[in-house]
């Protein structure tokens, strides 16, 4: 949009701003989801270790 003003005409580029602003929010809204399901992920698996891990203790007792 800022290389190519003569190709956007002045009345539509208020839409393209907004279309960029609504991207950009989506765009950080699945990036914090993405974030929250790698910390979930995480929690699931080291929960995972510690059953694993008595599992283990209870085996060799």
């Amino acid at each position: 949009m800022r290389f190519h003003n003569g190709f956007i005409p002045k009345d539509v580029r208020v839409y393209f701003r907004d279309i960029a602003d609504h991207i950009k929010r989506i765009d950080q809204a699945i990036h914090g989801m993405r974030e929250m399901l790698l910390v979930a992920m995480q929690v699931y698996l080291t929960f995972e270790k510690v059953r694993q891990n008595e599992v283990v203790k209870r085996l060799a007792g």
